[in-house]
C-alpha cells in the first residue's frame, strides 16, 4: 500500500498542477483577445498612414526629411545598429521569448562581422534580463505588461528611438518582433523602421497601384505636415509590431497551457491505471496469503 499512497500523492500534486494550468489558459484566452481587438482597431488608421506616406514619397525625397536618406548619406552615416527587440515580461510561453532571444544575439554578433556596434533597446524584461547575462548592453528598457498597449505605453520607446537617430547615434533602426499571422501561427520578423525604405511592400504596392495625382497643396506647409506626419508613421511601425507581439505571447501562452492542461489529464489517466493495478496486486497478495494461511491451518490439524 505504501506504492500506493506515493502515487495518490503524485496524482493529487498533478490535479493542483492542472487547476492552476486551467486557470492561466482561461486568462491568456481572454488577454488574447484583447490584443485581438487592439490589432483589428489599428488597423484602418495604419493602413491609411502607410499609404499618405506612400502617395507622398517624392515630396519626401524634395524637401530632403531627416527620416529620408539616400544611399550616399548611408554610406557615410556611422556604423552603428540599433536594435529594438521586443519580448514579453512573464515567461509560461513555450518558446516565444527565448526564440526572439536568440535571434537578437545572432543579429547583434552578424552585424559585429559586418563591422556594426549594436545599440539595444529592449521592450519587455525577458530580452532585457537575457541579453545582460550575457554580457550585452542594454541602453533602454522599458516592461511590457498590458495585452492591448494604447499609443502612451509607448511614448517612452518612440522618444528613445528618435533622440538616438536624431542625435546621429545610429541611423539605422532594426526592430525585432514576432509577427501575428494567426492563432497558432507566428514568424519571427526584423524590420527597418529608420531611414524609410520605399522598398517596403506597402510602398511598392502603393507605387504600382493606379496613378494617384501628386498635385497637393499643402497647409500651413509642407515641412510642417512632413514634421507631424512621420514621427506618427514611426510611432504606428513600433506600436504595431508591439501589439503583433503581445498577440503572438498571449496566443502561445494560450497554447502552451492548453497542452500542458492536456498533458496533465494524459498523466492522471496513466497514474490511476497503475494506482489501479497496484490495488489489485495488493487485494491479490493479500488474498493469497489468506489462502496459504488456511491451507497451513489445514495442515496443521490434518
Amino acid at each position: 500500500m505504501k506504492q500506493a499512497k506515493e502515487i495518490k500523492r503524485k496524482i493529487k500534486s498533478i490535479v493542483s498542477i492542472q487547476h492552476i494550468t486551467r486557470a492561466m489558459k482561461m486568462v491568456s484566452a481572454a488577454k488574447f483577445k484583447r490584443a485581438q481587438v487592439r490589432l483589428s482597431g489599428i488597423s484602418a488608421y495604419f493602413k491609411r498612414i502607410k499609404e499618405m506616406i506612400a502617395d507622398m514619397s517624392s515630396y519626401l525625397s524634395e524637401h530632403k526629411h531627416s527620416f529620408v536618406m539616400s544611399d550616399s548619406e548611408i554610406a557615410e552615416a556611422p556604423r552603428v545598429r540599433c536594435l529594438i527587440v521586443l519580448t514579453g515580461d512573464k515567461g509560461l510561453c513555450g518558446s516565444f521569448n527565448i526564440n526572439i532571444c536568440k535571434e537578437a544575439e545572432y543579429i547583434v554578433k552578424a552585424s559585429k562581422l559586418e563591422g556594426y556596434e549594436t545599440l539595444i533597446i529592449t521592450v519587455g524584461s525577458k530580452g532585457n534580463d537575457y541579453l545582460k547575462k550575457r554580457g550585452y548592453k542594454v541602453m533602454f528598457n522599458i516592461p511590457f505588461n498590458k495585452p492591448d498597449p494604447k499609443f502612451d505605453d509607448i511614448e517612452a520607446v518612440v522618444d528613445e528611438v528618435l533622440r538616438v537617430y536624431d542625435g546621429n547615434l545610429s541611423k539605422d533602426i532594426q526592430v525585432l518582433y514576432t509577427h501575428y499571422v494567426s492563432t497558432i501561427t507566428y514568424k519571427i520578423v526584423t524590420e527597418k523602421i529608420l531611414p524609410l525604405d520605399f522598398n517596403r511592400k506597402e510602398f511598392t504596392q502603393r507605387l504600382s497601384a493606379p496613378a494617384i495625382s501628386n498635385d497637393f497643396i499643402f497647409e500651413p506647409n509642407a515641412s510642417d505636415i512632413l514634421n507631424y506626419l512621420l514621427p506618427r508613421y514611426i510611432k504606428m511601425l513600433l506600436f504595431n509590431a508591439i501589439v503583433e507581439s503581445s498577440c503572438s505571447e498571449q496566443g502561445t501562452r494560450m497554447i502552451t497551457m492548453s497542452s500542458a492542461t492536456d498533458k496533465a489529464s494524459e498523466l492522471i489517466g496513466e497514474l490511476t491505471l497503475i494506482l489501479n493495478r497496484a490495488r489489485q496486486e495488493s487485494i491479490t497478495s493479500e488474498i493469497l496469503d489468506i489462502v496459504g494461511g488456511v491451507n497451513a491451518l489445514k495442515k496443521a490439524q490434518g
